[in-house]
């Protein structure tokens, strides 16, 4: 029967919730010991691909936050944000 009708295709990944995701991401900064991950650490510790979340979420730092964690960086951080962290080191080292 070498003419089949049918061809097997094979899937790159199972379809994944959202859910099942961010619960992933808790458990990798859990078996990483930390509140804080980021896509290298969740690489290391997670079940699957970092860009799986930032598609899914629109960025990795919405997929982390929505995750209920922190984010390892930030970007686009308000002006007001950062003159007040400007004076608060000018107050501490003078």
């Amino acid at each position: 029967m070498s003419d089949s009708k049918f061809q097997l295709k094979r899937v790159q990944g199972a379809p994944v919730s959202n859910e099942d995701i961010l619960t992933d991401i808790r458990q990798a900064a859990k078996l990483a010991g930390t509140n804080v991950i980021s896509q290298r650490l969740y690489s290391e510790f997670g079940k699957y691909d970092p860009s799986t979340a930032s598609r899914r979420f629109g960025t990795w730092n919405k997929a982390v936050i929505a995750a209920g964690l922190e984010t390892a960086n930030e970007i686009n951080i308000p002006d007001d944000r950062l003159f007040e962290n400007l004076m608060l080191l000018w107050e501490y080292y003078g």
